[in-house]
């Protein structure tokens, strides 16, 4: 028997709300390992399954799924070889200009680093972290979110493409699911 069977046979109206990367691999085996079906699930897309802002976009739309799908269950789930922003400085810039984005612009959101500490390039980039580590935080973030109820379970996982399987993400070790 699955760990989730049991869980998910007594989940009639609650939902599972997934945080998931671009991968649409994912799905198949979000549904396949945790035994639910598409009506006892939301997914939500955001690039590197990362949540490291409490109050931008993503946040808002897990708060709003909280509330108007009756979620009991947040699993946020980053990829194994997930390779994160891959373009440098100068290519994001080179192909920034060939879009038509002003020197002028570019130089106004360099003011970023005034605001929030960090240039236009680091902002889009993101954190240099390993998935893993991006995983802890957003379960972390999400956690002691002061809209986020307590009865909500937050758990992260990694998921590994290259066996298809779901590794549960903790802060002291990693450990398989199914």
């Amino acid at each position: 028997m699955k760990v989730y069977e049991m869980q998910t046979r007594n989940m009639d109206s609650h939902k599972m709300l997934f945080i998931v990367g671009m991968e649409q691999k994912v799905d198949e085996i979000i549904f396949q390992e945790f035994g639910i079906t598409k009506d006892q699930a939301i997914i939500h897309y955001c690039q590197d399954a990362v949540i490291d802002k409490s109050y931008d976009s993503v946040v808002r739309n897990i708060v709003k799924s909280i509330y108007e799908e009756d979620v009991s269950a947040i699993y946020v789930i980053g990829e194994k070889d997930d390779q994160g922003f891959t373009l440098t400085k100068e290519e994001l810039l080179e192909k920034m200009k060939a879009d038509g984005v002003a020197d002028d612009t570019i130089r106004t959101m360099d003011y970023l680093k005034f605001v929030i500490g960090k240039d236009l390039y680091s902002w889009l980039k993101g954190e240099d972290k390993s998935m893993e580590e991006k995983i802890v935080t957003s379960v972390s973030n999400l956690k002691k979110h002061p809209l986020i109820p307590k009865r909500i379970k937050v758990q992260g996982l990694l998921f590994d493409e290259t066996y298809n399987e779901l590794v549960y993400v903790s802060e002291r070790k990693k450990e398989k699911i199914f």
